[in-house]
């Protein structure tokens, strides 16, 4: 080969050149990787999952208020304590969008928001939905894993993960009212009590017939 044919100076400068190469690479992956504004991490993932020449961008976005209503419906309160981001990874060389195959991991810093809640990310899609994804408290910060990639907010809740999946909490807590439950609640029984004073004045027709 090309390299057996090479005298040992020639070797030894080609590994040097190599390994010097490669950290160079490592640390412009190092770069892309990390947003230091938002102190946004993505360099915990291997090269065969996120290479070194695709670049995250992080960006500050508002939520709408229809959106934060509809947060705080999920959540059990308004959406106050928490950060909102729009992500995404791009090729360097083609300035494509780059779609990752496996799961990106992505820490964020976890200042403000309570330890003894639960940590989630909402990925807010183009058309209104969400999709909660469970995060986890690692070494102070708040860790995902995820491969589709947009608008996410970065919050803390007082129900469990189940919970929030389900809607809210299988009972209502002290002083809490559950307002979508009650009217359906009043609808059945006001069916009931109709169904029954009907048939009392249909007997009462015909004893007196």
């Amino acid at each position: 080969s090309l390299y057996k044919a090479l005298t040992p100076d020639e070797k030894l400068f080609a590994t040097n050149y190599e390994d010097f190469y490669k950290n160079v690479l490592l640390k412009l992956g190092e770069s892309y990787h990390y947003d230091e504004r938002t102190d946004t991490d993505a360099r915990d993932n291997d090269d065969d999952i996120l290479p070194w020449y695709v670049k995250m961008r992080v960006e500050d976005m508002d939520l709408t208020a229809r959106q934060k209503e509809a947060l705080a419906r999920v959540l059990g309160e308004d959406f106050n304590n928490g950060a909102v981001y729009r992500i995404s990874f791009r090729d360097a060389f083609t300035g494509k969008e780059f779609e990752p195959d496996e799961l990106i991991s992505l820490s964020f810093p976890a200042d403000g928001l309570d330890p003894s809640r639960t940590p989630v990310f909402v990925h807010i899609k183009n058309d209104g939905s969400f999709e909660f994804i469970d995060g986890r408290l690692v070494d102070g910060r708040l860790v995902m894993q995820a491969t589709d990639f947009g608008t996410y907010a970065v919050t803390d809740s007082r129900y469990t993960w189940d919970e929030i999946l389900s809607g809210g909490p299988s009972e209502p807590e002290a002083g809490e009212s559950r307002s979508w439950v009650l009217p359906a609640g009043i609808g059945i029984a006001l069916l009931v009590i109709a169904g029954i004073v009907i048939f009392i004045m249909r007997r009462r027709r015909e004893d007196e017939e």
